[in-house]
């Protein structure tokens, strides 16, 4: 059941199959997010610790990875394209922030209105 927001208070309806395929595809994206952030702290951050965090408010949700690595992630490298796309498609929003020498963020906010 989702909550119709047209009302007040909250009126309940069956989800549909969209309804069904629309939060899966916001799954899989969060999911690919913290796969691909947490991979490139891996490969490239040297970093000693990261941080996932994941939270919902106003129907949104946001996740987070930061490291305090090296820095300097390339917004222009494949992995990250591809997930820019990813959270895009969604009507969401990629950040990422590296300046050189103070770690890496990268965070999504995902629009969870279905």
């Amino acid at each position: 059941m989702v909550a119709v927001a047209a009302s007040p208070l909250p009126q309940w309806r069956p989800m549909t199959h969209h309804d069904v395929a629309q939060v899966a595809a916001i799954e899989a994206s969060a999911y690919f997010v913290v796969a691909e952030a947490l991979t490139n702290v891996i490969k490239h951050a040297r970093a000693r610790q990261a941080q996932v965090t994941a939270s919902v408010a106003a129907g949104v949700l946001s996740v987070e990875v930061r490291d305090d690595g090296v820095g300097g992630a390339d917004p222009a490298g494949d992995g990250l394209v591809g997930l820019d796309d990813r959270v895009a498609a969604l009507g969401g929003r990629l950040r990422i922030h590296s300046p050189p020498g103070e770690g890496t963020l990268i965070a999504a906010t995902l629009p969870l209105a279905v």
